[in-house]
């Protein structure tokens, strides 16, 4: 009875890859100057898009005036 009475659970586990993730081992995997020239590419599009806002903001508060 005791043996009918007692509830089986299986538990498993899974890894999801997340984009981060798969960024950061991508990352781990680079030689140095490949990392080196992919965070300087990178700094220039922030830089290009921080700019390309402060000319969309520049743009629209002289429309207002």
């Amino acid at each position: 009875m005791a043996i009918e009475m007692r509830q089986q659970m299986k538990l498993s586990q899974q890894l999801v890859m997340t984009p981060q993730l798969q960024q950061a081992i991508k990352l781990l995997q680079l030689p140095v100057l490949s990392y080196k020239m992919l965070s300087a590419r990178n700094l220039r599009r922030i830089r290009f898009w921080m700019r390309s806002q402060k000319l969309k903001k520049q743009k629209r508060l002289s429309s207002l005036n």
